[in-house]
């Protein structure tokens, strides 16, 4: 975990993020294109086949209300009724083969039932339409026969004398007639049948001429056979609403509405399952953006927070523990913070490099002051010494050649001294070189930490630029959401628009109205579930801002080991200046070690010019007197060198200590 770079979680959640959204907006959109396009349309047509249907069950009623007594029927054969039925059982039969279209097995089986069951209505109906015209009405048909007969048996009746008791027994058979026609019961036809014999019986019986006697009896014998024929249509029709061909189209009626109510409600349980895979969908998907905006949230808190600790809790130690040099900061890590520590842990060991290498010169360079300004105390005693003798051999030039021996013996070692004294100025110089020259080099290696921590500032810069196109995603993934709650409400609208045809549709646009409110609860619920979207991502954006602080937090880190950078570079340009002093100095005492060993030289050619002759004046002391004073003035600006070097390399040291570095 420690190796794994955040911009590269950052990425790959977010990828995984938009894909999970991608993919399951894409169902739930074409789920709804679906429910629309296509299960709307089925709804229609289901709506259509119910309302066709009972279109042509009112057609059925008004013709058996109105027709069965209107003789304009019966005299043309024709009804709009039954015109609007055939238009309307055509209409129904394209209804069922579009929902065939749409319909899957359960649907298919209902939707052939429902077929068949039309199929024997239309044929029962049919059938029972020409057996109504057939048996007829008033003047026409099987009953204008009946009329016919029973008017000629009344017309011989009145032809006849006497004829009382047949016109009561003709009496009796057509209350027969009447009683069967009001009550459709079988039983008078036995009474009709009963009192036809009794009517021929009683014909016999009179005096009339037998043509008279067979024109009656072939009379009510024909009014006999259209009672008979009138019945037997009766039998064919039906004389109940559950017999003969009147029961038959009923019950296929009674069936038709069942199966065309189950296919309709078939179609909306279809619509409410698919909305409940719909809103399911949205469901998965609300908690799948929840939980993948937390685990990634978790992630990058834990993965940046244990990063940013460990990192304040390495560098920390630079400074708690006053400038610790051998503090370790960088353990082996691959991601962001294992760069930045990787290039701090490189200034530190190049600085406890430089360090070291200033604080062993520093411990040299004293050293060597220390054995100058001894050399150089010594060198001033002796000249001191050569003054006081210089002084007697003014005083008395001619004390002696011993003297002049012992003078000229300690100006050889008075420029022994000085050349002594030379070379450990020039081993100073050389060594003030050198550390001046490792100054220089951890200069040019601060220079290039600092760069290193530019580039890892430039680096962070770019985390911080991604995650800035980390939030552009989180807006583009609101526009997607935009998007369908945009569809969710184009659906509510088709719902609302679905809602006021069902309206004026009023009793047949009941199913239709149901559907439509369920697709506008449907349409509600998809714009709640993209409401919580849109909760989800901005919680995404501010966990997303969050990162965006902390590695800005890390940034400011950054800036902070940039400025340390900054103060170290100027502490090595302090002990650069002071080298730069000190070798100044060293050169200065350098030029005059070199003419402290000219004079002095100069003293001990005067001195064996003294020696070999005692010749000399006056004028030879005072030139060596001026050449002893001169050399006392080099010797007092030597100490004071020494000294102003000594205070340096004091400062120097006290730099040097504030680090630790073993």
């Amino acid at each position: 975990m420690k190796n794994i770079k955040i911009k590269n979680i950052i990425a790959v959640g977010m990828i995984a993020l938009i894909v999970l959204i991608a993919g399951l907006s894409s169902y739930a959109y074409n789920r709804i294109i679906f429910l629309t396009e296509e299960k709307m349309v089925q709804a229609q047509e289901s709506e259509a086949l119910l309302k066709t249907m009972l279109s042509i069950r009112k057609d059925e009623k008004d013709f058996i209300l109105r027709e069965l007594t209107n003789p304009t029927y019966f005299e043309t054969g024709e009804s709009k009724y039954i015109t609007a039925m055939a238009e309307k059982n055509e209409a129904l039969k394209q209804t069922i083969n579009k929902l065939k279209a749409f319909s899957e097995s359960e649907e298919m089986t209902l939707l052939e039932n429902f077929e068949a069951t039309h199929d024997l209505y239309v044929t029962s109906f049919t059938q029972l339409q020409q057996e109504i015209q057939r048996k007829g009405f008033k003047d026409f048909g099987l009953e204008g026969t009946l009329r016919d007969s029973v008017h000629e048996v009344e017309v011989l009746l009145e032809g006849l004398e006497n004829n009382q008791e047949l016109m009561v027994t003709m009496l009796q058979l057509r209350r027969n007639e009447k009683d069967y026609m009001l009550r459709r019961d079988v039983k008078y036809q036995g009474r009709l049948h009963d009192n036809v014999a009794i009517f021929k019986t009683q014909v016999e019986a009179t005096e009339l001429l037998p043509e008279e006697k067979s024109a009656l009896k072939a009379s009510v014998d024909a009014y006999k056979v259209a009672f008979d024929a009138y019945l037997a249509v009766d039998d064919i029709i039906g004389r109940s609403s559950s017999a003969g061909l009147m029961g038959q189209y009923r019950q296929a009626a009674h069936d038709m509405s069942d199966y065309g109510y189950e296919v309709n409600q078939l179609v909306i349980g279809s619509i409410d399952i698919e909305k409940g895979e719909i809103v399911r969908r949205l469901i998965v998907l609300a908690l799948s953006i929840l939980v993948g905006a937390i685990v990634l949230g978790v992630l990058l808190s834990v993965t940046v927070n244990r990063a940013i600790g460990q990192a304040q809790k390495d560098v920390s130690g630079l400074t708690v523990g006053e400038g610790d040099l051998t503090h370790k900061v960088y353990h082996g890590e691959k991601n962001e913070m294992g760069v930045l520590k990787s290039y701090i842990q490189a200034f530190i060991d190049m600085t406890r490099e430089i360090i070291i290498n200033v604080i062993r010169g520093t411990n040299h360079l004293q050293e060597s002051s220390q054995e100058i300004n001894v050399a150089v105390d010594e060198a001033n005693r002796n000249v001191e010494q050569i003054s006081i003798r210089m002084s007697s051999i003014v005083s008395s030039i001619e004390a002696g050649a011993g003297a002049v021996q012992q003078v000229t013996a300690s100006t050889h070692e008075l420029a022994d001294t000085a050349s002594g004294v030379y070379e450990k100025a020039s081993e100073i110089s050389s060594i003030s070189e050198e550390a001046l020259g490792s100054i220089r080099v951890g200069a040019e290696k601060v220079d290039d930490i600092v760069s290193s921590v530019d580039d890892l500032e430039q680096s962070s810069k770019q985390v911080v630029t991604s995650v800035t196109k980390l939030e552009e995603y989180s807006k583009d993934i609101v526009n997607i959401v935009d998007i369908i709650q945009g569809i969710s409400e184009q659906t509510n609208l088709l719902a609302l628009n679905a809602s006021i045809e069902a309206a004026r549709a009023g009793e047949h646009g009941k199913g239709f109205a149901v559907v439509a409110e369920e697709v506008r609860l449907l349409a509600e619920e998809s714009n709640s579930s993209t409401q919580k979207i849109n909760g989800l991502i901005t919680q995404i954006q501010e966990m997303v801002n969050g990162t965006k602080q902390a590695i800005e937090g890390e940034t400011q880190l950054i800036a902070a080991s940039v400025q340390s950078s900054e103060r170290a570079k100027v502490e090595f340009n302090v002990i650069n200046n002071k080298i730069e002093g000190i070798i100044e100095k060293v050169s200065e005492i350098l030029n005059l070690s070199k003419m402290q060993a000219e004079t002095s030289e100069s003293i001990s050619k005067s001195m064996d010019e003294i020696s070999t002759t005692s010749e000399k004046n006056t004028e030879s002391s005072i030139e060596i007197s001026e050449n002893i004073e001169t050399q006392v003035a080099i010797f007092e600006e030597v100490g004071a060198s020494l000294a102003e070097l000594k205070s340096v390399a004091g400062e120097l040291r006290m730099e040097t200590e504030k680090f630790k570095v073993e």
